[in-house]
């Protein structure tokens, strides 16, 4: 049918698409977070390479190589503790931390993963990808390889409700 990254683009695209227009507002506080470390690490670098003079400050360059390598280090760090596979980062209609929506397709595997995960909470959901894409139905009649735009709000309301659940189940 399509490559998993197209299948990812698709989904995350949609999810990026219908999600404010649902009410939840887009948080952007992670991803400034990545971009203010990575600027600064590529102002470090930047110093070292125009600002420094080879023989005389070879040891300030070499400072200023190993900052841009903690930064690089840094942003690796937010990508993968923080940010992981997500599409979207949302703020709770409801009150609460931030809810990160990740979208998963592990290579020569036709399992989706969709999960909503915060400090609070985590859950997820996996459907084979015939369930969104291909072998789906949108008003009766086959989708012929089309997403099913229903079964993607769907899976992802069910998915809030079963969030705001545990949520509320562990505030008790």
């Amino acid at each position: 049918l399509y490559c998993d990254t197209d299948l990812l683009k698709y989904v995350s695209e949609f999810l990026n698409e219908a999600l404010p227009q649902a009410g939840f507002k887009e948080s952007h506080v992670w991803g400034n977070v990545r971009m203010l470390v990575c600027f600064v690490g590529c102002a470090i670098a930047t110093y070292g390479h125009f600002g420094c003079k080879f023989p005389t400050e070879s040891i300030k360059m070499g400072c200023c190589a190993l900052g841009y390598f903690a930064f690089s280090g840094l942003t690796t760090l937010v990508d993968w503790l923080v940010i992981k596979s997500s599409a979207i980062a949302v703020v709770d209609p409801a009150g609460g931390p931030v809810i990160f929506v990740d979208v998963n397709l592990p290579k020569f595997t036709t399992t989706m993963t969709m999960t909503f995960r915060s400090s609070a909470a985590s859950v997820s959901v996996s459907r084979d990808v015939g369930h969104y894409f291909g072998t789906c139905t949108e008003g009766g009649k086959p989708a012929g390889g089309y997403c099913s735009h229903q079964a993607v709000w769907d899976d992802t309301m069910q998915l809030y409700d079963d969030y705001r659940s545990q949520v509320d189940k562990k505030g008790k």
